[in-house]
């Protein structure tokens, strides 16, 4: 995954990461204790997210927001890792992601017809 996020050289704070990313420090230190984030820390023990934790944190951001489980999060991840092939992962659960989100609008319309006829055969 291509990020303008990420400065190839530059180390960032917990408060600079939660601006860039639109994360808390919450959910942050939640990724950390999970294993899906490796944060290193400075002499006076804060955390420091470097090259590789702002692409982890780009990654688990967008992943995120498009409503992805941690579970899959961690799946993608470690395929970037491994093989590179995290975009491709990624694809393959927001294409099932698609096709819930598909079935559920079905169910969801079936249901307003039913609603509808009911209300209907109340008013008669």
């Amino acid at each position: 995954m291509e990020t303008s996020y990420v400065s190839a050289a530059r180390v960032i704070t917990t408060a600079e990461a939660c601006r860039r990313f639109g994360l808390t420090a919450r959910a942050m230190r939640h990724y950390e204790d999970r294993g899906l984030l490796q944060v290193e820390r400075d002499w006076l023990n804060r955390r420091c997210y470097d090259a590789e934790a702002q692409r982890r944190l780009a990654w688990i951001a967008a992943l995120r927001r498009a409503r992805l489980p941690l579970r899959d999060v961690d799946e993608v991840l470690r395929a970037e890792a491994v093989s590179g092939a995290g975009a491709e992962v990624a694809d393959e659960k927001l294409r099932a992601l698609a096709a819930d989100f598909a079935r559920l609008q079905a169910v969801a319309e079936e249901m307003r017809r039913v609603i509808a006829s009911g209300a209907a055969s109340i008013a008669a």
